[in-house]
């Protein structure tokens, strides 16, 4: 009878569906520090999260121009450095002097455990006048 086949595939179907929703439990990060900032260079600013996005808004307080690299903005855990998960439009952006800059990342939180204090590191992906801006970690916890 084809609906005996039929039932228990719709069965499996939902309860894998379920099992890779439960896989992604909504894991997030939560800001311990806002801001950072390399006096008369650049600031950070966290500026939300929204599960495994982290926006941040870089200022350049230079006179010169700036350059983002999205791709070395990396995430480090207890399990070492990972870069961002593949996505958006541009892998950098050109920042004016004086101007403001919000960059998007995407990290695989899927092995952050509650409680488990990350960073997101910066230090080479600001470049003002072709020169990295040494730039402190911004301190993440794991939700």
């Amino acid at each position: 009878m084809p609906t005996a086949n039929f039932v228990p595939e719709k069965w499996l179907a939902s309860s894998l569906l379920g099992l890779s929703l439960a896989a992604c439990s909504g894991t997030t990060l939560q800001a311990t520090q806002r801001q950072i900032e390399t006096a008369q260079w650049a600031r950070v600013e966290v500026a939300r999260v929204e599960g495994t996005i982290l926006t941040f808004d870089v200022y350049n307080l230079s006179k010169l121009n700036m350059v983002i690299l999205r791709d070395k903005i990396v995430l480090e855990t207890a399990q070492g450095r990972r870069g961002r998960e593949p996505g958006g439009l541009q892998s950098y952006y050109n920042v004016p002097p004086g101007a403001m800059h919000d960059v998007k990342v995407k990290f695989d939180l899927s092995d952050c455990q509650p409680g488990q204090p990350v960073k997101v590191l910066f230090d080479s992906a600001v470049v003002v006048d072709g020169t990295p801006v040494p730039l402190a970690p911004i301190p993440f916890v794991c939700r």
